[in-house]
């Protein structure tokens, strides 16, 4: 009422006339209120058992859970949306303004579970390409030591190339003096015959 006439602090709003407002006068008063007055209206709200509960009265309370962060609380905010707004024969009926906010709300609830999976697999998948990061760090090392064993490994060749080949020239070498000794040797022995 206060809304209506032009008073814009609806925050100081008694909570006997909040309850009477239309939906978007509460939907005003809720995003304005102070933590104790929400927490105030939750309680009233929770007090009432179930099936005494007014359906205006739930979709207030389905906004109050459905507004904070916690995914059980949005849970039971859709809950309690769909018992008043999935059946519109109820009497009495849900007023207009009710039944649309509760509508959007629900809609609303449903992005937030959307976008909080979205989170989830999205950190999934962070974690995923860290891990596949990670490994791939591990593998670069593993190619870059064997690179490193494999030039090693080459030089190694070359040397062992270069001292097989000086052995081969000193064998050769060593042949070469061999048969000129036997030569010299069966000179010396054609001689002394």
């Amino acid at each position: 009422m206060l809304a209506i006439s032009g008073c814009a602090n609806t925050t100081s709003i008694p909570l006997q006339l909040a309850r009477y407002q239309s939906a978007l006068d509460y939907y005003a008063w809720l995003i304005q209120a102070s933590g104790d007055a929400i927490s105030t209206e939750k309680s009233r709200l929770e007090s009432n058992p179930e099936l005494m509960m007014t359906r205006e009265d739930k979709v207030r309370l389905a906004l109050i859970l459905g507004y904070g962060n916690e995914p059980k609380a949005r849970e039971q905010a859709q809950v309690l949306l769909r018992s008043v707004t999935d059946n519109p024969s109820l009497l009495p009926p849900l007023p207009d303004d009710y039944q649309i906010l509760g509508l959007l709300w629900t809609d609303y609830l449903a992005l937030m579970n959307d976008l909080d999976s979205d989170r989830a697999n999205t950190k999934a998948l962070q974690q995923q390409i860290e891990h596949q990061q990670s490994d791939y760090q591990a593998l670069l090392m593993q190619v870059l030591q064997q690179d490193e064993l494999l030039a090693t490994i080459e030089q190694n060749n070359r040397l062992l190339q270069r001292q097989n080949s000086l052995l081969q020239q000193q064998l050769e070498a060593l042949t070469d003096i061999e048969e000129q000794l036997m030569d010299r040797g069966r000179q010396d022995n054609d001689e002394a015959q």
